[in-house]
């Protein structure tokens, strides 16, 4: 089959129209989102620590909170970083956790966010070991209990209106969710006493630890989820060693087989020790 010139013409055009429509409906919208920023006086990737916290950056340039406390030290280091329409940071805006743990970090050319959250981490250095808070079981109790609650209920209020149910209740749910878990990762470890629940800390390194292997498996704490107790374990891989003057670091890399665990967030792990 042969195309007429003409006809070929008009299909560029109708293309290069809609292309047109589209690029200047992205570049709209992305000023409008970088108007409303600066009406609300909100600087993109500077984020406010908490209370006595010192911000700095890490080798990726980004945000990282600290503080030491005797021999604990606490952090809140990047745990992801995800497109968000403006409508969404127009919900979070009074909420304690904006522009603190969750921040708008760049502005993308649809008009969309860019934004990062911060997740927190808790260890104590005693002697030659180092130990990891391990919230697993807290998790599971709380969040994943309040996220079902969330579920039945939506679904038990939409019973009659199958349409509804499947997305109304995913987005209600996963905000909820959301705002449950930030509102937990700003309070850190007070969230943890005020809940009543017991704190465990995880031995992740000791002296010498790596000494005949370059793996070491751990026993972890056991955790309980919906009546059934499971034991689980914990491997930590040596990646690296080196000295550094007159201190030993380390890069360790961490295989979690129980999935809810909040040491899964750490990819990789570099520290120090005399």
């Amino acid at each position: 089959m042969i195309m007429k010139k003409s006809t070929i013409c008009f299909a560029c055009i109708l293309i290069a129209a809609t292309l047109c429509e589209t690029v200047y409906g992205q570049a709209n919208d992305y000023l409008k989102t970088l108007t409303w920023f600066r009406e609300h006086n909100i600087t993109l990737n500077d984020p406010t620590p908490p209370p006595g916290y010192r911000k700095f950056r890490d080798c990726d340039s980004n945000v990282v909170y600290k503080k030491t406390s005797g021999d604990t030290v606490t952090y809140y280091s990047l745990r992801i970083a995800v497109p968000r329409p403006l409508a969404y940071i127009k919900k979070i805006l009074t909420k304690p956790y904006f522009n603190v743990t969750v921040y708008p970090k760049s502005l993308r050319p649809d008009g969309s966010v860019l934004m990062a959250s911060l997740v927190y981490r808790c260890f104590l250095l005693r002697k030659d070991s180092l130990f990891a808070m391990d919230i697993a079981g807290k998790e599971i109790f709380n969040t994943y209990q309040k996220m079902q609650a969330v579920i039945d209920s939506a679904v038990n209020k939409q019973l009659n209106d199958p349409d509804d149910v499947s997305y109304k209740t995913i987005t209600e749910t996963t905000a909820k969710y959301e705002d449950s878990a930030e509102l937990n990762n700003l309070e850190g470890i007070q969230a943890l006493f005020r809940g009543g629940y017991h704190v465990n800390f995880q031995v992740i390194y000791y002296k010498n630890m790596f000494l005949h292997s370059d793996s070491i498996v751990l026993q972890r704490n056991r955790a309980i989820y919906s009546g059934d107790t499971s034991g689980f374990h914990l491997t930590v891989h040596v990646e690296k060693e080196w000295e550094l003057g007159n201190r030993s670091c380390h890069l360790i890399s961490f295989d979690d087989k129980y999935l809810f665990s909040s040491l899964t967030y750490f990819d990789n792990l570099v520290f120090a020790s005399d």
